[in-house]
């Protein structure tokens, strides 16, 4: 599996684009904004991919918090 869906009621868009730029080195990433969930699409990654979106999932969280978006 190389994709993860993030609730839009939970996930803010800016902040998952934020997070793609930052991953831009280790991954590929295309987020698709679909009716209820950000569809993040990743490719070529350079670690394992479960470990990838784990670890972008774990740092999309921690900006949502940083913010007090969670």
């Amino acid at each position: 599996m190389n994709e993860l869906k993030l609730s839009k009621e939970i996930y803010n868009y800016g902040l998952v684009k934020m997070a793609v730029k930052e991953f831009a080195g280790i991954s590929n990433i295309v987020v698709n904004i679909e009716e209820n969930f950000l569809r993040c699409v990743f490719t070529n990654c350079i670690y394992d991919v479960e470990i990838t979106l784990k670890e972008f999932e774990n740092y999309v969280i921690d900006l949502n918090n940083q913010r007090g978006l969670i």
